[in-house]
């Protein structure tokens, strides 16, 4: 039942990956979920990590902590510049189209349109703590926002 799924994904991810980084030396692909990985590899993608799709609801924020604290020392110690999130997105209740969404570095654009957006506070936020922690901290909860898929951000679709 899931083998068009993951297949579709596959394709795609294949097809992004050749796009973004030419060279199979130059990726670093870590997967969610057991079932893709056979089909990514009958491709050639070498597969860094792999991580179970969580089994209830319960288990996504655990899953995606995990997957957030992985990417960080990926992106520190391996000095990975550039972090793209594949998936299958619905489309109806029967049917997924594959998406690429850049996560880091943050979109330039999206960046653009939040300065241009009407605060909706009398007051501006303010911080007192250290403004590397507080950046640590914002970019922590961007990935977790964005690895619900709500945000419209730049993404680019079959």
């Amino acid at each position: 039942m899931c083998g068009q799924f993951n297949e579709q994904i596959a394709r795609y991810s294949v097809e992004c990956l050749n796009r973004l980084a030419p060279q199979p030396a130059e990726r670093t692909v870590l997967v969610v979920g057991t079932r893709i990985v056979a089909p990514l590899e009958a491709r050639g993608v070498a597969i860094a990590a792999s991580f179970p799709m969580p089994s209830s609801l319960a288990g996504i924020t655990p899953m995606v902590q995990e997957l957030l604290l992985y990417l960080e020392a990926w992106r520190s110690q391996e000095q990975i510049g550039r972090i793209v999130l594949l998936y299958n997105q619905p489309r109806s209740n029967t049917a997924c189209e594959p998406h690429l969404h850049h996560l880091f570095p943050l979109d330039r654009a999206w960046l653009d349109h939040l300065q241009q957006e009407r605060w909706h506070s009398r007051t501006l936020p303010t911080f007192t703590m250290d403004w590397t922690q507080l950046l640590a901290a914002l970019i922590r909860q961007y990935f977790l926002g964005a690895s619900t898929f709500g945000r419209n951000t730049q993404s680019d679709s079959k």
